[in-house]
């Protein structure tokens, strides 16, 4: 492929070694297409950078404007949610998930913990049965679904991507483990969007 390591947009002084490791991604090979980053800091942007190429033909530069479809961005809210009982001292990372989902302890899931599930190393990174998106919509469907799964693996024994089942897996146990069985997608909105005034976009379940 064609490396375009041309790199457009402003880094303020003090970060200017951003615009030289992000470069350095595209020079290296490190990325084969095209990116952009954004670093706001005290509420202030300060790195604005954006390079390589925009389309697969590799004849289009990555502009200001370009726009770019995120894949598992929501993995990590999930995450901040889950550190929010941790802090709230409702849960520990260390805790088995049966001691809030006690059905979950079935063909051999039972020593799985939360920082398992939160780390993709839980052993679930699909699920034999085969599911609509219906399916994926139905909290009660996916519940049992995931109390019948046997691990593909030793739990804990090592690290396989979760890409779909973490979202279905951490918000089956989130819900269990807040007072008010919310979401985490209800979690959000009510703790952080509405609490904080920010502009989150309206998430009902997460499922990625």
């Amino acid at each position: 492929f064609q490396i375009n390591d041309r790199i457009d947009g402003t880094a303020t002084d003090g970060f200017e070694e951003l615009k030289f490791l992000f470069q350095r991604n595209f020079t290296n090979k490190l990325e084969r297409n095209g990116a952009a980053l954004a670093v706001y800091y005290k509420g202030k942007l300060v790195v604005d950078l954006w390079g390589g190429w925009a389309d697969r033909t590799n004849n289009k530069d990555w502009a200001k404007e370009t726009l770019a479809n995120i894949f598992s961005c929501t993995k990590s809210l999930a995450a901040i949610c889950m550190a929010m009982k941790v802090h709230s001292k409702e849960c520990d990372y260390s805790d088995k998930v049966t001691k809030f989902w006690p059905e979950f302890g079935k063909n051999g899931k039972e020593d799985i913990t939360i920082d398992m599930i939160l780390t993709h190393r839980a052993g679930l990174p699909y699920f034999e049965e085969e599911l609509t998106l219906e399916d994926g919509a139905d909290r009660g469907k996916i519940s049992k679904t995931i109390e019948e799964e046997a691990p593909k693996y030793p739990p804990g024994s090592k690290i396989a991507y979760h890409p779909i089942t973490f979202g279905w897996l951490i918000d089956q146990v989130f819900s269990r483990i807040d007072s008010k069985h919310r979401t985490i997608g209800e979690f959000l909105r009510d703790e952080v969007q509405q609490k904080h005034s920010t502009s989150l976009l309206r998430c009902r379940y997460l499922c990625s």
